[in-house]
């Protein structure tokens, strides 16, 4: 794909946010900067997508071990979920708008983002993030994205913070910008 289209992948995403102790040096050797993940997901009779005991904000991969902090020039973006928000009976909530898990999604991502803000606070995240995965699909719900955006802008603005919209490498480079390693 890289040779057909001339560009270079540097950013990895993870079904389900899967990956051992082993995946971080394996993907920064191999040349990627970021890496996206679903922290606290579950697959009922699927080992391989599972992310539970992952961080739950923005930080540089450890080289041997996918639940600490660490030194890898690897940068681990989440998508953003809400632990106190349990569906599909284990996995906790998030705010995709391709997906109708949930009815009351304004005030299931308005909650999300919240929780999400006041813990990365409370935990001294140096970068904050507010993340909502999409898959590929037709059932992207355009009205859903706009207002969970909108939604994220509020909370963002509530907290007291600036909202900046950044692409993943945007991301990698504030955190490096800021020695947040």
């Amino acid at each position: 794909f890289e040779a057909a289209l001339g560009l270079t992948t540097t950013t990895y995403i993870a079904c389900c946010g899967s990956c051992s102790d082993a995946t971080f040096p394996l993907l920064a050797e191999q040349g990627y900067r970021q890496f996206i993940r679903s922290p606290g997901r579950f697959v009922r009779g699927r080992p391989d997508k599972t992310s539970y005991g992952a961080l739950p904000f923005a930080h540089h991969a450890h080289p041997e071990s996918r639940i600490l902090v660490g030194g890898l020039d690897l940068y681990v973006i989440p998508v953003t979920n809400n632990p106190q928000r349990i569906i599909s009976r284990c996995n906790p909530f998030d705010p995709r708008p391709d997906s109708n898990v949930v009815d009351d999604y304004e005030e299931a991502v308005r909650e999300t983002w919240e929780f999400a803000l006041e813990m990365q606070t409370y935990q001294r995240a140096p970068v904050r993030t507010l993340y909502l995965g999409c898959h590929n699909i037709p059932s992207l719900d355009v009205a859903r994205l706009e207002l969970a955006i909108e939604l994220a802008k509020e909370a963002v603005a509530a907290a007291g913070l600036t909202f900046t919209p950044a692409s993943y490498e945007e991301v990698h480079a504030y955190a490096d910008a800021i020695g947040a390693w």
